[in-house]
């Protein structure tokens, strides 16, 4: 359980990291595409994502909130507008998909906003990594198991041929009466003792 949610809590952090990393070279290569309306250069920067194929939307919003240039793999995937005056969100998940904004700036004055949402597919990882760990263990438990019986034939075995040995000597007397010898050096000793 412990591995499990470490290994979830660092996927997401680190899908989060990317996305920022993302986020922050496409909002210094736009800004002047913004400053300036070029909308052709917004939408070649926004294009240069369609390496990430886990980017299903990407969008540069102007100063008024107005759409600029968006790259989408989904349709109806970004709003024709949004509020710039609100404060960037994100990340947030929702399902899926990892969505954020960020603004894009220059020398401190907000020229517009940068919209991405990609898939993050924790829970897919999620599953892969519990699947591991139950095989782990299952190959780890077999393992004892094996070893718990072998040893416990090689230990058990001797030690009941022993007792059986001390039965026989107690109810009949017979003291030339000897337990049979092993090759388990420990329980040798024991049996070398008894006899």
């Amino acid at each position: 359980g412990a591995l499990l949610t470490y290994e979830l809590t660092v996927y997401r952090h680190t899908v989060v990291a990317d996305m920022r990393a993302q986020a922050d070279l496409i909002t210094r290569s736009t800004a002047a595409a913004v400053e300036f309306k070029d909308p052709k250069v917004a939408w070649e920067n926004l294009y240069l994502l369609k390496q990430q194929p886990r980017i299903v939307a990407a969008a540069v919003y102007g100063p008024d909130g107005a759409l600029i240039a968006s790259h989408t793999t989904q349709p109806d995937a970004v709003s024709a507008r949004i509020s710039v005056n609100e404060a960037a969100w994100g990340p947030r998940y929702s399902g899926a998909m990892l969505e954020m904004t960020q603004p894009i700036e220059r020398e401190g004055q907000r020229l517009g906003m940068l919209y991405l949402k990609s898939r993050h597919d924790v829970w897919r990882r999620f599953t892969d990594f519990a699947m591991i760990v139950l095989a782990v263990s299952a190959v780890s438990l077999a393992a004892a198991f094996y070893l718990f019986v072998h040893l416990q034939r090689r230990i058990t075995a001797p030690l009941e041929k022993m007792t059986d040995v001390a039965r026989e000597v107690i109810g009949s007397h017979d003291w030339s009466l000897r337990a049979p010898a092993t090759d388990y050096k420990d329980v040798g000793v024991l049996v070398d003792a008894f006899n």
